[in-house]
């Protein structure tokens, strides 16, 4: 597969938002991962798709885990001021 990653970019665009502010930095890489996966071409909905367009080294399921079981606090996300 070739293609450029804009995963700078989209990292670059959370810290803009002021979201490791709220959010650590393993967080803040997934979110990296997720977001461009999500934008890549061809992309269906599938986790398994996000995760082989970001190039993601991690295995497939962390990405899994992190969406399934990562502790979120609602009222941050909600109230964030972008």
């Amino acid at each position: 597969m070739n293609r450029l990653s804009y995963q700078e970019e989209i990292y670059n665009g959370l810290v803009e938002w002021k979201l490791p502010f709220y959010f650590s930095k393993p967080v803040i890489n997934h979110l990296t991962n997720f977001v461009d996966g999500m934008l890549s071409v061809g992309f269906s909905g599938k986790l398994t798709e996000i995760h082989s367009f970001s190039f993601q080294k991690k295995h497939r399921t962390t990405l899994s885990h992190f969406l399934k079981k990562g502790s979120w606090n609602e009222h941050d996300l909600l109230f964030i001021n972008f």
